[in-house]
């Protein structure tokens, strides 16, 4: 048998296995920057929603307050306060605002599908939890020059990405390294039968 180790590499082997772990943060630090891109698209989807829910009720009382103007104008109409162009105008605001409301409802599920599919789910039937999202500023545990900045996501797959660059750099500097290896070769009883069953004692075609 044939036996090849290198007792010394000087640093190769080192370098290939620390080549490999910053190849391994590097993924990792992908794998996380993008479930935090996934997150800022959630969050994005939910508060897009909550604004378009609320222009969709602004849009409702739109065509409320446009109905009742209405009503207004044709009794005004009715008795002869008001010219009948009045009505026509006033008609013109109520398809309007039906019109608007239309478009808000519309937008409003559509965002409200694409919510669902970010969050997995096959159904659109859910409420928004808002709390006093809307009325009330949420606060901030830490001032801005406080906060670590080097826990981001995207920082930290920036660092992954340069030190991965230096470990491949060092590995292929030390590849042109020289190494040290020791061969081995072994034989035994029988190794000089032919494959005829010849049997040759000669020790210098056994171990040839």
């Amino acid at each position: 048998g044939f036996f090849q180790w290198a007792p010394f590499s000087f640093g190769q082997y080192k370098a290939r296995v620390d080549e490999a772990k910053a190849s391994l943060d590097y993924a990792n630090a992908a794998t996380n920057e993008e479930l935090f891109r996934q997150d800022i698209e959630v969050t994005q989807a939910y508060l897009n929603l909550i604004v378009l829910e609320k222009i969709k009720v602004t849009e409702s009382n739109n065509v409320e307050r446009a109905k009742t103007i209405l009503n207004v104008v044709k009794a005004s109409t009715n008795s002869g306060l008001r010219p009948g162009v009045d009505t026509s105008f006033a008609n013109a605001e109520v398809s309007k605002a039906k019109l608007n409301y239309l478009e808000a409802q519309r937008n409003e599920a559509e965002q409200k599908s694409y919510l669902a599919d970010l969050l997995g789910i096959n159904t659109t039937n859910f409420s928004l939890d808002t709390l006093n999202f809307l009325t009330t500023i949420p606060p901030l545990n830490a001032s801005p020059q406080a906060l670590d900045t080097n826990n981001h996501p995207l920082l930290k797959l920036f660092n992954a990405d340069i030190n991965a660059g230096f470990a491949r750099e060092k590995f292929i500097m030390r590849s042109y390294y020289p190494k040290i290896s020791l061969l081995a070769d072994a034989w035994g009883r029988g190794s000089g039968i032919a494959y005829n069953n010849v049997y040759n004692e000669s020790f210098s075609d056994g171990t040839s």
